[in-house]
């Protein structure tokens, strides 16, 4: 009897800790949502093309990558980088944009050429980055995170199995 309480305990214990490690895996892929992203301030040129260039994590460029350049949940226009990693996109008028290559997006701020403030950037140079962080236990690092969890399960378990009162 003593051995099957221990069980269940045990089963028990892990059935807290392991959904929990779950709920932060599945929340770490989801796509920016809720996610702030930085706007970047682009100026179009005469012809109101987005130009820009499209590199990895170490700057190399990435060649034949598919761009897509959407506003209001709607996809606007969409094409592809050349050989040096850069594009052009036609944007129909200055406004907001999401400027995607379907592993990292960017929110950009078109202006017209005639309207553009000084600050804004001829182009945009966007970091494509495919690493997701799964599990990382609420931001502690992995190590340090299993080592809590493992902590906090072996507690419960000794706690339990130390339970002698023959009350």
């Amino acid at each position: 009897m003593r051995t099957l309480s221990k069980s269940m305990l045990w089963l028990a214990t892990i059935s807290m800790v392991v959904p929990q490690v779950g709920i932060v895996s599945a929340a770490d892929v989801q796509p920016e949502a809720g996610r702030q992203m930085m706007i970047v301030d682009v100026s179009l040129t005469q012809d109101n093309l987005l130009r820009g260039q499209l590199v990895n994590r170490e700057g190399a460029p990435k060649a034949k990558a598919l761009m897509t350049l959407a506003s209001e949940g709607e996809v606007v226009t969409r094409g592809t980088t050349d050989e040096k990693g850069f594009f052009a996109l036609k944007a129909e008028k200055g406004g907001m944009y999401v400027l995607s290559d379907g592993e990292t997006s960017a929110l950009v701020r078109a202006w017209t050429s005639q309207a553009a403030p000084p600050s804004a950037n001829n182009g945009v140079l966007m970091v494509s980055d495919r690493d997701v962080t799964r599990a990382n236990l609420g931001g502690m690092g992995s190590f340090i995170g299993w080592v809590a969890v493992i902590g906090v399960v072996a507690g419960v378990v000794i706690a339990a199995a130390d339970d002698d009162d023959a009350s």
